[in-house]
Order: structure tokens, then sequence, then C-alpha cells
């Protein structure tokens, strides 16, 4: 659970940051739910999408993790991270 909140929080800083620049255009979520009863569980997840678009190239980074856990033993772990770069073509190129 504990990789799961770091690499939650290292998404909500790296939006943050690049949303300071001005060029980047970020969206960023953390959710965390943690239910008790007969089960105790915990489930936290973060998701981030970064789009900077220049003359030439739009880039587009986008980020999640999904952890749960019940009792302390990690019942599921999902991480996705991608990278696309997109070229802008016109009737002059």
């Amino acid at each position: 659970m504990r990789l799961g909140w770091l690499f939650g929080i290292c998404w909500l800083c790296i939006g943050v940051a690049q949303a300071e620049d001005g060029v980047w255009q970020s969206n960023v979520e953390l959710g965390f739910v943690q239910t008790g009863g007969n089960t105790q569980t915990q489930t936290l997840n973060s998701k981030a999408k970064s789009v900077r678009n220049d003359d030439v190239i739009r880039t587009t980074l986008e980020g999640s993790a999904l952890n749960s856990s019940d009792k302390k033993t990690t019942t599921s772990e999902k991480y996705s991270a991608s990278l696309q770069k997109d070229w802008k073509f016109s009737e002059k190129d």
C-alpha cells in the first residue's frame, strides 16, 4: 500500500509542477476508499494526464495506479504509464 501512496503523491506533484509553467495542461485525480466491519479493505487510485501543444508536435503523458489491500495484505496492484507524440501536419508540409 505504501508504494501506491508514493506513486499517487508523485503524480500529484508532477501535475502541479507542469501546470505552473503554463505550457502543459494537466489533470490529476487521487482517490482513497477504506471500509470496516467484517472485512477491512483499503483502495488507493491515482491518475494523471498532461498534454503539451507545440507548433509541430503534441505530447501526451498519462499514468495511473491502483492498489487494494485487505488486512495488511495487498490483494491487487495495477500500474500503467504512456507517452505519445503526435506530429501536426498541414497541407503546406
